[in-house]
């Protein structure tokens, strides 16, 4: 017999308790589905929502990246903006639909 920490052991228990769980959720509702079937579809949704997470965070231009960007030295990671629309100061961590990549070179 192989060792198995009692962590691994607990962990265990507790997702076929979960598992259990989200099937009797489900089928309390009157749908009735496979466990094994709602198990694969709910860890794809999960994949498919962690891949929109990542999608995203590769499109969005963080103030800091962006080309209208100018840190100010005294506000502590706040700045302005090219194309603040307005706001006076924003962190660098920010975005907007207006942000633009700057260039390599620059």
């Amino acid at each position: 017999m192989n060792y198995q920490s009692p962590i691994d052991v607990i962990t265990g228990q507790m997702n076929i308790f979960y598992e259990n769980e989200i099937c009797r959720a489900v089928q309390k509702v009157g749908v009735y589905v496979d466990k094994n079937e709602l198990l694969r579809a709910l860890q794809y949704d999960r994949r498919q929502y962690q891949k929109g997470y990542a999608d995203r965070d590769s499109e969005i231009v963080r103030c800091k990246d962006c080309k209208w960007w100018h840190e100010s030295k005294t506000n502590n990671g706040f700045g302005d903006c090219g194309q603040a629309n307005g706001i006076a100061l924003k962190s660098s961590d920010w975005f907007c639909a207006d942000g633009e990549r700057k260039d390599d070179d620059a």
